[in-house]
């Protein structure tokens, strides 16, 4: 009896678990009318109720869903059996996931303990505006969370509202990529705890405040573009970093920070209070106004290396300051580029500082007298900076141009600027648009740019007068420059390429402001002709310039015949002559008497601009006079010959 009844009960628990196995989700799913699950929310349900036991993932039909979730822990899942949210399309815009309501505290989406989960091409919105909103929560423990290529966005709140939120999270290998998100606060994680391997990269980060992260170890934060609201006009930090710890790369990103110096500081990218292994800040542009484009606080194991950070405004240097450091230790500092109107530098109670191979750079007249600081003082002259402070040996103090404001790039002005070598590091092999750097000398900055062609032109052109050319161009800037060669070539089948030297203008060496030059080619037969400038430099390098337009020389619409130059002459003179129309030319000269003394032209030529040279060595010195005639045309001119 006892046997019995053990069989039974372990037929029903055997019966029961396959019962369980078979309703575990496993494979594609579509939500949506007329799909596997109609919302959103269903799927959800789904999934947290009952499980999965392989990879699951949910196409979402194109449509707008008004829904609400939260998602806790998902018996089942694992690396293997990880669970994606995606637009069935695949195009982010197709599939609106959003939601409202008039309390505070709503969230589109909220994950506790949930695990091994991807968003992936979806625009998120929350949409009300009246209270503090959140498109994403995480809660408590959440591994192996991906939030993909997708829009993110709120109305805004009363006080706030926030993109990414953790709420007492602790993470591990969060991923924040490919992502257009604009919020009050963005992406806000510093309510993490104990938090490792986030990324956040690729991303287009809009907000008061781009990126708060607090309590992360190993963190990477790349190639993102973090800028203010296009609508508001503070923007008080763009990338902060608190109490975090072990290794983090913090490069490649452009952040646009805006402030007020006194009331609202701006900062680029703060770090606080951290504690890292031989971390990496490099490559990174930052526009700030009214606060500090870099600023290290009580914090160890930084390479600051390669970044570009500027301001355009003119504040004091208590107010603004490129690059601050401050209570660090254990920090290199090689090839940046500081400047702007306020302060570049300050190195204020350092320890284990090594810093050199950097370019301060006031922008204007106007600027703070006192650019660089330590411990406290401020200096204008860089050799005493480099005394008090027993760094920055290499540095210099040198005017950079960038293409604008907001764009670091450097301007053709300062490519090829010999001053903004800097020194190569191991590790760091390209810039911030992925272009290899110099192994040798590699540009100070964001940047890397190819040393400058010997001249930067900005305009080549031409002006047609009859049957003369004038060639102008003009110089943005010039490196070397010795001068150009103006080559020329008739357009044809047999001689187009047959290019001709037909001058030489003279250049002037290396200047870094416009210069103007011209070349004038006469009396051009008809045709067509392509003009190129072959500009040299001191060292025998050359490149071509190339004039886009063909220039075409008309036929000459009457006929004429020049006088002849130089007159008088001895003992040679040229004629030239024009004729509009194909056809039979004579030409011959007399003397007084009307003897005929020489016949010069007597042929079929075509419509054109003619020119031959006459020798008068072997005739008397005195009158005489030359003809042309070809069909109803005929003209007589008097030339002199004195010897």
């Amino acid at each position: 009896m006892n046997n019995r009844y053990i069989f039974l009960l372990s037929l029903i628990i055997l019966i029961f678990s396959c019962s369980q196995s078979y309703s575990q989700l496993n494979g594609s799913y579509v939500i949506g009318t007329g799909g596997n699950y109609e919302t959103i929310t269903s799927a959800v349900n789904a999934l947290v109720t009952e499980g999965v036991n392989g990879q699951v993932v949910f196409n979402i039909k194109t449509g707008s869903y008004f829904e609400r979730v939260t998602i806790d822990s998902i018996p089942g899942s694992s690396e293997v059996n990880n669970i994606i949210f995606r637009s069935q399309t695949g195009i982010k815009e197709d599939v609106i996931w959003h939601y409202s309501e008039n309390f505070a505290s709503t969230a589109v989406v909220t994950l506790v303990k949930a695990d091994h989960i991807t968003f992936q091409n979806i625009t998120f919105q929350n949409d009300y505006s009246n209270a503090v909103q959140y498109v994403f929560i995480l809660s408590l423990n959440c591994d192996e969370i991906n939030i993909l290529n997708n829009i993110i966005t709120t109305v805004g709140g009363l006080t706030s509202s926030y993109g990414i939120y953790s709420n007492a999270a602790s993470t591990k290998n969060l991923t924040i990529t490919g992502n257009t998100i604009a919020s009050i606060y963005s992406i806000d994680l510093r309510q993490s705890d104990n938090s490792s391997g986030t990324k956040i990269i690729g991303n287009h980060i809009s907000g008061q405040t781009g990126v708060y992260i607090s309590n992360h170890d190993s963190l990477r934060i790349e190639e993102n573009i973090i800028d203010p609201f296009p609508f508001t006009v503070l923007d008080r930090t763009g990338l902060s970093i608190s109490n975090c710890g072990k290794f983090i790369r913090i490069v490649k990103n452009k952040i646009i920070s805006n402030g007020s110096p006194r009331n609202m500081p701006s900062n680029g990218i703060s770090v606080s209070n951290c504690v890292f292994d031989s971390s990496l800040i490099a490559n990174n542009f930052v526009r700030y106004t009214g606060g500090r484009g870099l600023f290290i606080i009580n914090s160890q194991g930084l390479n600051i290396y390669f970044n570009t950070i500027r301001s355009p405004g003119n504040y004091p240097p208590d107010y603004a300051t490129n690059l601050t450091l401050e209570n660090t230790s254990q920090c290199n500092v090689r090839n940046n580029i500081l400047g702007g109107t306020n302060s570049d530098y300050r190195n204020d109670f350092n320890s284990s500082l090594s810093s050199d191979y950097n370019c301060f750079y006031p922008d204007d007249s106007t600027e703070s007298p006192h650019i660089l600081f330590y411990n406290g003082t401020g200096y204008s002259n860089i050799e005493q900076f480099r005394t008090v402070s027993n760094n920055d040996f290499n540095s210099l103090i040198n005017i950079v141009n960038f293409v604008s404001n907001t764009d670091f790039h450097l301007a053709v002005t300062s490519i090829g600027d010999e001053r903004l070598a800097g020194v190569p590091v191991p590790g760091i092999t390209d810039d911030i648009d992925g272009d290899p750097r110099d192994p040798f000398f590699p540009y100070m900055g964001a940047d890397e740019s190819d040393m400058a062609l010997p001249v930067e032109l900005s305009s080549f052109n031409s002006i047609v007068i009859g049957r003369n050319v004038l060639l102008k161009w003009l110089t943005g800037s010039e490196l070397n420059n010795s001068g150009f060669g103006v080559e020329k070539t008739i357009c044809n089948n047999s001689s187009e390429d047959n290019w001709k030297n037909v001058g030489f203008i003279k250049g002037n060496g290396t200047v870094t402001t416009p210069r103007n030059y011209s070349f004038p080619d006469k009396n051009l037969n008809s045709g067509k002709y392509k003009y190129r400038l072959k500009q040299i430099d001191y060292n025998g390098n050359f490149q071509y310039f190339s004039l886009n337009e063909e220039i075409i020389i008309n036929s000459p619409e009457n006929f004429f015949l020049s006088q002849n130059y130089p007159n008088p002459f001895n003992p040679n003179t040229k004629i030239s002559y024009q004729i509009p129309v194909n056809g039979y030319v004579s030409v011959k000269v007399y003397d007084v008497a009307g003897h005929e003394i020489v016949s010069v032209v007597n042929e079929y030529q075509t419509a054109g601009y003619y020119e031959f040279k006459f020798n008068g060595s072997g005739l008397p010195s005195g009158v005489y006079f030359y003809k042309i005639e070809s069909g109803d045309f005929t003209a007589t001119k008097k030339m002199l010959l004195m010897k």
